[in-house]
């Protein structure tokens, strides 16, 4: 006996590669709606909180980043 394979619209259902597609798209318009209805807004959420530091500063903490360097040489 063969094995009954799926046809018609059960093949768009019950292929692997078929749900992989759905769920695919099932992410990318959740995605559209939350970004379009302002549900979350990442420029919001995500704020660095980096600074860039001046050649004054970088200058001021060198003697401590020697001073750093020096004692775990020492210990090495």
């Amino acid at each position: 006996m063969e094995a009954k394979k799926p046809s018609g619209g059960s093949l768009f259902i019950k292929s692997e590669d078929w749900m992989a597609v759905w769920i695919g798209a099932l992410i990318i318009v959740l995605a559209i709606v939350i970004f379009k209805n302002d549900i979350m807004d990442l420029k919001k959420e995500l704020v660095p909180t980096y600074n860039w530091a001046t050649d004054g500063q970088v200058a001021s903490r060198v003697s401590e980043w020697n001073s750093w360097i020096d004692g775990a040489s020492k210990e090495a």
